[in-house]
């Protein structure tokens, strides 16, 4: 991947892998953190945490942090975030 980044001039520090909910699996997500790649991913509808995440976040919506990421076209998209550690 650092070649591709290298190719595209994109500091790894400034890259987010951004992937569907096939991604989101606790072994996935430990490689991704073992290994200091950053994920934009979905939680599957079907994990259970998912809805509580959501019902807490809908209640915090003035709270959330936005971060601003670019594409490699240089195109701004705008996410509201939050992190939880359960």
């Amino acid at each position: 991947m650092n070649g591709v980044l290298e190719n595209l001039q994109v500091e790894k520090s400034d890259f987010y892998y951004r992937a569907g909910s096939a991604l989101f699996s606790k072994k996935n997500l430990d490689m991704a953190t073992d290994r200091s790649i950053k994920l934009i991913t979905r939680m599957p509808d079907n994990v259970l945490l998912a809805k509580d995440a959501i019902d807490e976040v809908i209640k915090h919506l003035d709270d959330l942090d936005t971060i601003t990421i670019k594409d490699h076209k240089g195109q701004s998209y705008d996410y509201w975030v939050t992190k939880d550690t359960r």
